[in-house]
C-alpha cells in the first residue's frame, strides 16, 4: 500500500488535466473526479481498519478453521466496520465538495458550480452567496446524514463516544 499512500499525497485538484485528457469535459471526467475523490478515504479507512483486527479475533477465526472468505466476513469486515463508516462518512463530504469542484473547474454549466460562476462573472454577489448557502446547507446535511447512519449501524461506538 506504500503506493497508494503517495498517491494520495497527490491534491485532488491536480487530477483535472490528467482526467479531462483521458475523459474530455462531459459527464464521464465529472464521474471520475467525484469517484476519485470518494475512493481514497474508504480505501484507506478499511485498510486501517482490517490492519487493526484484534490477533485475538484472529485466533479465533483460526480455531474455528475459518476459510478466506468467513475470515473476510466474520473477523475482518465486523472488526474493520467502524473505520469503514468513517471513510464512507468522509467518502460523502469529499464527492459533495467534488461535485461542486467538478462543476466550478470541468465546463460550467447548469448546477450549483454554474450558479456561482454566473454570479461571479455578472458581480452579483446574491448569486454567489446563494450558491454558497446551497453548498454549506447541502454539505451539512451529509455530514448528519452519515452520521446518523453511523450511529445506527455501529451504536457501540456512539456509546463509548459519551463515556
Amino acid at each position: 500500500m506504500t503506493w497508494f499512500n503517495g498517491l494520495k499525497q497527490i491534491a485532488l485538484l491536480a487530477w483535472i488535466p490528467l482526467i479531462s485528457l483521458w475523459f474530455g469535459f462531459d459527464e464521464m471526467a465529472k464521474i471520475v473526479f467525484i469517484g476519485l475523490a470518494a475512493a481514497i478515504p474508504v480505501i484507506l479507512n478499511l485498510v486501517e481498519g482490517i490492519h487493526a483486527t484484534s490477533r485475538k479475533l484472529v485466533e479465533v477465526g483460526e480455531v474455528f478453521r475459518f476459510n478466506r472468505v468467513q475470515f473476510i466476513l466474520y473477523v475482518y469486515l465486523p472488526a474493520a466496520m467502524p473505520s469503514l463508516l468513517t471513510g464512507l462518512h468522509l467518502a460523502l463530504i469529499y464527492a459533495w465538495l467534488a461535485t461542486i469542484g467538478a462543476e466550478y473547474f470541468m465546463a460550467a454549466g447548469p448546477g450549483i458550480g454554474g450558479l456561482i460562476i454566473a454570479g461571479r462573472e455578472r458581480f452579483d454577489m446574491d448569486l454567489v452567496m446563494l450558491g454558497i448557502l446551497v453548498v454549506g446547507s447541502v454539505g451539512f446535511l451529509v455530514d448528519r446524514g452519515a452520521s446518523w447512519l453511523e450511529r445506527r449501524l455501529i451504536p457501540w461506538r456512539a456509546a463509548s463516544a459519551r463515556a
